[in-house]
């Protein structure tokens, strides 16, 4: 527990607590005097000159080089004449408050200059007390949701409270002294820490709170005491402020009787130990034992078992009771037919494959890590291959010839922060933690370096600029095996719990229609990031639009369900995101969409070829996917157009030269139609008109110079160019420089 203890500290500190009301002398022989005019604010609130309060302004000496002693004035304000023989010497203040019998350091100075006059009734210059504080973070463990909302918890230390913001962060405001601060929220243990020492002018940092939500029952009218050490595997289960022990009766997790406090070591007395006081109504219930272990975020359950008895004491100080956590735990696998991305968070006692997969023996056919594979030969009851034994940070993909839904590992958790080295481009992964993180959690410790991440159906991309994902990938999940591709060797270190129980979005396949559905069974996926054209004008994600990548065998042999990325500007626009599987390199991979306000699917003119690992288009880049409308009824085309990207990009603005402007082409597919060329800026509003008449078919090109309307230069930084032609439109963006 982070308390502050220093009461010898706190006794010297610049609190000078006193009996009686000071002695401030002004001292004498002086040649020089200034007037100050001033009001006073203590702890927020305006220090008046009521009953025997006094404000005081001093030399450098200190309260024995009192400069004057100011006179309260009923309009408000306080008035001093400070004297003094050297001008530029610094004056400090302070007060004397009745109330808490304290003298307080003020946190403005002034310098002394004769014949100075500093403030006036009507405007008097502010001296302060600054308000002290406690600050910290309070964290919110949850082992059965829903999850509360840690802006909810009580803060409080007997004279003020506050609650943290939804980050969990909190400042509490406090007057100088020693406090018992108090966390509390319904459903979650209360959280106490005492002699927590708060200075004048200063914050007491890092007073941090760990809550889970165990919390013991009301109204019981008996209660008993065990004193125990925990054991988990064999290492002893001691305190830090994240981890927590606690009794349950037989309702389980609803049911919490007691949670234990953290005694202390003694020696030579005792070691420290888990102080229990179990409350309940019925005798004999049986009571069971958990632990929350913060090092895996993981709840584990103790093997030992004691039976309710009012007024029982069981263990002792120095022989505490002994309670035991067996570690070794199963893992549940589900294993489809086809190919399997798996990885393991336990390490098994045996990791030869023979052992790891001899359950499922009958029904696997194959299984491989990034560099080694092996074959199980049923006939011959053996294993054929360069790979032994399954090996910690590693993740594997399994073939199987039959499903094998309740395949299971057992072994011992690996430690969270066993640190997983990557090397440059991919790398197959294990997942340790055993609860389920967002994507920027999980991958923070490499977060310079990393590039893209996938499993076997979803994949994202980290885009930096800005630093944010695109893709379809949002969480990381126990048992599942990721491939991570890393621009620079780096070390995979998991952080933590960030939720135990989140939402997770569901695949976008869908039971109506279209009832697209993507294949299993896959080995290989690659990204394609699109920009979908429908009868030229961008097709995005309103209604129940989709789009879908196919392999060679038609409607049911869905690759990928698009994930519609939304748009980050300036970076980059609205994009569709694929992550495409398949099991077949060069395969011919082809596209349809969904368009709801038709209620129609239609096809795509563009195909390419699958191949594992390949990227294809970019945020800012995306691939151009078009609607085949030539065999659509009742479908007539708009007028095509296309827009070239300007060149140079960026360019220097302000000139009337062709090198120094920037020129931009555009093709057209009417004779003689209406065709606008406008700039914009990022607020969207209007810079330049380029062109506004009607031109005749075919391609051409127009210059910008970088001017506005007023033939001024604009400022440096991002504009976008719309070309609108009979009725169609296309965007596209330019950097200027200055």
């Amino acid at each position: 527990m982070k308390r502050i203890l220093a009461l010898l500290l706190f006794s010297v500190c610049i609190i000078g607590l006193i009996a009686e009301v000071p002695d401030w002398e002004k001292i004498s022989g002086t040649q020089y005097s200034m007037v100050m005019i001033s009001e006073v604010w203590f702890n927020a609130q305006p220090f008046t000159g009521s009953g025997e309060n006094m404000l005081g302004a001093f030399g450098p000496g200190g309260e024995s080089d009192c400069r004057d002693v100011a006179l309260w004035d009923a309009n408000g304000y306080w008035y001093f004449t400070i004297v003094g023989n050297i001008n530029g010497e610094t004056i400090a203040f302070k007060i004397y408050d009745e109330a808490t019998d304290t003298v307080y350091d003020c946190a403005q100075t002034v310098t002394f200059q004769d014949n100075l006059l500093i403030g006036s009734p009507s405007a008097p210059y502010t001296l302060s007390v600054g308000t002290s504080n406690i600050s910290g973070h309070v964290t919110l463990i949850t082992t059965t949701p829903p999850m509360g909302t840690v802006s909810d918890v009580n803060i409080t230390n007997g004279n003020s409270t506050t609650h943290p913001n939804q980050n969990g962060e909190y400042l509490l405001p406090s007057l100088p002294g020693i406090y018992t601060i108090t966390f509390s929220m319904p459903g979650y243990n209360t959280v106490t820490y005492t002699n927590i020492v708060v200075i004048q002018n200063q914050t007491t940092e890092n007073i941090d709170a760990t809550m889970i939500d165990w919390e013991p029952i009301g109204g019981t009218q008996y209660s008993m005491v065990v004193m125990a050490d925990i054991n988990v595997g064999d290492q002893l289960f001691v305190n830090n402020p994240d981890n927590f022990a606690a009794a349950f009766g037989p309702g389980g997790d609803a049911d919490c009787r007691s949670v234990a406090v953290w005694q202390e070591p003694n020696p030579p007395y005792w070691d420290g130990y888990w102080f229990f006081t179990i409350v309940g109504d019925t005798p004999d219930e049986e009571i069971n034992f958990k632990i929350y272990d913060s090092s895996q975020s993981v709840v584990y359950e103790c093997m030992e078992t004691v039976n309710f008895a009012d007024n029982n004491t069981i263990g002792s100080p120095d022989t505490p009771y002994p309670l035991h956590v067996d570690l070794s735990i199963d893992q549940q696998i589900p294993l489809d037919t086809g190919w399997n991305w798996i990885s393991y968070y336990l390490e098994p006692e045996n990791p030869a494959i023979s052992e790891v997969f001899g359950s499922i023996s009958s029904n696997i056919f194959q299984v491989k890590s990034q560099t080694q594979s092996a074959t199980y030969y049923a006939g011959l009851n053996s294993w054929v291959g360069n790979l032994l034994s399954v090996e910690n940070g590693k993740g594997y993909l399994v073939y199987m010839n039959q499903p094998e839904p309740d395949y299971s590992l057992h072994g011992v958790p690996i430690a969270l922060d066993t640190p997983i080295p990557l090397d440059e481009n991919w790398n197959w992964v294990a997942y340790y933690p055993r609860s389920i993180l967002g994507l920027d959690a999980s991958m923070l410790s490499v977060i310079s370096n990393v590039n893209q991440v996938k499993n076997q159906n979803q994949t994202a991309q980290y885009i930096n600029p800005p630093g944010a994902w695109v893709g379809d990938l949002l969480y990381m999940q126990p048992s599942v095996g990721y491939k991570i591709k890393m621009n620079a060797p780096d070390v995979l270190v998991y952080q933590g719990t960030e939720e135990l129980h989140p939402d997770i979005p569901e695949p976008p396949a869908t039971d109506e229609i279209p009832d697209w559905e993507i294949i299993t069974g896959t080995q290989y996926s690659m990204v394609v990031m699109g920009h979908v054209l429908n009868n030229n004008v961008p097709f995005e994600n309103s209604g129940d639009n989709m789009v879908a990548a196919f392999g060679p065998n038609g409607p049911d042999d869905c690759r990928s369900i698009a994930t519609w990325q939304e748009s980050n500007p300036p970076s980059y626009d609205g994009f569709w995101y694929f992550t495409i599987v398949g099991n077949t390199i060069d395969e011919e991979i082809s596209f349809k969409i969904y368009d709801s306000s038709t209620d129609s699917v239609y096809n795509c003119v563009e195909t390419l070829n699958f191949s594992d690992n390949a990227t294809i288009g970019d945020p800012t880049n995306p691939f151009i996917i078009t609607v085949d409308l030539t065999h659509a009824p009742g479908i007539t085309p708009v007028p095509t157009l296309s827009l070239s990207q300007n060149r140079p990009n960026p360019f220097i603005a302000g000139t009337s030269s062709r090198s120094g402007g920037t020129q931009i082409a555009f093709t057209t597919s009417l004779d003689n139609a209406s065709t606008e060329i406008v700039v914009y800026n990022l607020r969207g509003q209007v810079v330049r008109h380029l062109l506004d008449k009607t031109i005749p078919a075919g391609s051409h090109t127009i210059l910008w110079n970088g001017n506005d309307d007023h033939n001024n230069p604009v400022s440096s930084g991002m504009y976008f160019y719309k070309l609108s032609h009979d009725g169609a439109s296309v965007i596209k963006r330019a950097v200027v420089l200055k």
